[in-house]
């Protein structure tokens, strides 16, 4: 792979992470194994530094004002500590909108659509679907990727965009980091009988990955069997930009490799633009429902969603609303200490 391919494909790999709600990911091979002692010391650190991500209050419509978060799937074990900001937020919402309804994907849900999606039909083989080069890194890593859970028989039989995603959530746990910490999954402990509305659905997103081209699938396995090694360094640095608040290593993450090739905008376009562009019309009737006037609605979506020229926060400017940062200084303050 040259290397301009090899950094576009790293961007899939952290735009996976950061992109898509962690539905399923209970459900990945090996979700859930133990982290070692060093690693989950190190990560459970972190929690107790109150994050201070990208959040944003949009107002100026006749309807709710919003407050617009951006979340990363994964967190330290003990969870994140969140900022004054954000968790006055939390408490003050009337509602709550994700990028899905969690509580909408159960278990049996969840694998009907992976015995849909991911698994290929009797005959065919996931070595049969990838470059000899991936194939050959397949049994390079044979050993350490039946040691993460995930062996030979459990992969063989799948669509490489499913092996790709749950190689990158693999390490998270075996990094001392949790899917089950997230902080949706905070999130969602704090709302109550408060509602809830999500953006997609576990489905549209699934079908999203599985529309992916064969051979863009097959990049994104094969460079993320490639920096399997990287991991940790990753999920430290992606902790880092969301934790506090570093949008402009965000954006970095969400356009790196594109220069290189071209082709993969129209990718990007679907994991980003797209969606932006659809949860905009979503979010502007909330905005302006005067029925809602005095509400105020909690907004929470992948990071790499609100930075950049087409994120969701320069969309809803463009379209005629005030969106202002909301100020978070105590947090920094705090970790300064």
């Amino acid at each position: 792979m040259n290397r301009a391919a090899a950094r576009a494909a790293r961007l899939l790999w952290i735009a996976l992470l950061l992109l898509l709600a962690p539905a399923c990911a209970e459900h990945a091979p090996g979700a859930g194994s133990a982290a070692t002692d060093r690693a989950t010391a190190q990560s459970s650190s972190d929690a107790s530094r109150a994050a201070a991500p990208p959040f944003y209050r949009i107002e100026g419509g006749a309807g709710a004002d919003l407050l617009l978060l951006g979340t990363v799937h994964f967190g330290p074990p003990t969870g994140w500590a969140l900022s004054p900001a954000l968790e006055a937020g939390i408490a003050q919402a009337d509602r709550f909108v994700f990028e899905i309804d969690l509580r909408q994907a159960t278990a049996e849900r969840v694998g009907d659509l992976l015995a849909e999606l991911a698994v290929l039909e009797p005959g065919r083989r996931l070595p049969d679907l990838v470059a000899p080069e991936t194939v050959r890194l397949l049994d390079e890593r044979d050993a350490e990727l039946t040691r993460l859970g995930f062996p030979r028989g459990a992969r063989d039989g799948r669509e490489p965009w499913y092996v790709a995603v749950s190689l990158v959530e693999l390490p998270v746990e075996a990094n001392g980091w949790s899917l089950a910490a997230s902080v949706e999954s905070q999130l969602f402990a704090a709302v109550g009988p408060r509602p809830i509305t999500g953006l997609e659905t576990l489905e549209g997103q699934l079908r999203m990955l599985d529309g992916l081209p064969h051979p863009l699938q097959d990049l994104m396995l094969r460079d993320t069997l490639a920096r399997l090694d990287e991991s940790a360094d990753s999920l430290e640095a992606m902790a880092t930009a969301w934790r506090t608040g570093d949008e402009a290593a965000l954006e970095d993450l969400a356009r790196e490799g594109v220069d290189e090739l071209p082709g993969l905008a129209g990718v990007y376009d679907v994991l980003l633009g797209e969606r932006n562009r659809r949860w905009v019309t979503q979010l502007r009737p909330i905005l302006e429902d005067a029925s809602r006037a005095d509400e105020t609605v909690f907004v929470a979506v992948g990071a790499l969603h609100l930075v950049g020229d087409e994120g969701l926060v320069a969309l809803l400017r463009e379209a005629g609303y005030r969106a202002e940062s909301i100020d978070q200084r105590g947090a920094a303050e705090a970790r300064k200490e």
